[in-house]
């Protein structure tokens, strides 16, 4: 089964909340950061669980329409093999493993008793949409540039307590001349999501990557 045009969609919708969240870690309070990670998370773990419905209309309901009624359907995410069959139970997939082997290999290749934690990430921070939030933090880092516009050649260096001992030289590129190597302090303001302690950009974009991967393959076994 092809992927529908609405999950497609869908996810042309979150690459753009993607770029608005990589501008707001650069010119914007950490207000709007935190409410487009919450957007990104929500809407990525809604994604999947309608992969899940999918999967319930095909594995259960295709095979004899209006037989059952619909329970909630929603993508597992479990800490091990029995927790995952167990909520397979309720949403009436308990055979999903020998009726669909290969999709639920698939659904369980994910969870975190495989050594997968970018699911329980996900789930971990949607979970929490009554309550607040996601907490993004803007912490100050300091460190040390050195050879700003020139290749640097370092015969020795140890630095120590901030304290740099250094024995080399830089080679201007423009000139081609040698002249003393250039150190300076630099300063960064960056935005740290705290419930994975990650760059808040980088972590949905790998979020988000992931789960259209994984609603792909799920939709192609279907």
């Amino acid at each position: 089964m092809a992927v529908p045009v609405s999950i497609d969609t869908q996810f042309r919708q979150l690459n753009k909340r993607l770029k608005d969240l990589r501008e707001a870690g650069r010119n914007t309070s950490v207000d709007e950061e935190e409410v487009l990670v919450a957007d990104i998370c929500n809407s990525t773990l809604l994604v999947l669980d309608k992969a899940m419905n999918a999967v319930w209309k095909s594995v259960v309901d295709d095979r004899n329409p209006g037989a059952r009624s619909k329970p909630n359907v929603y993508f597992p995410v479990c800490v091990s093999r029995e927790r995952l069959l167990k909520r397979l139970e309720p949403m009436q997939m308990l055979d999903l493993p020998d009726i669909k082997p290969g999709l639920f290999d698939l659904i369980e290749s994910v969870q975190e008793y495989n050594g997968e934690l970018w699911l329980k990430s996900l789930y971990g921070i949607a979970q929490v949409r009554h309550e607040r939030y996601p907490a993004v933090e803007r912490r100050e880092e300091h460190g040390w540039a050195l050879g700003r516009d020139q290749d640097v050649y370092i015969e020795h260096m140890t630095i120590n307590n901030g304290q740099v001992n250094f024995r080399g030289h830089g080679i201007n590129r423009e000139t081609g001349q040698s002249e003393p190597a250039r150190f300076e302090l630099i300063r960064e303001v960056r935005s740290v999501l705290e419930d994975v302690g990650e760059d808040p950009h980088e972590f949905c974009s790998s979020i988000l990557q992931k789960a259209k991967v994984l609603a792909s393959k799920m939709y192609s076994h279907l």
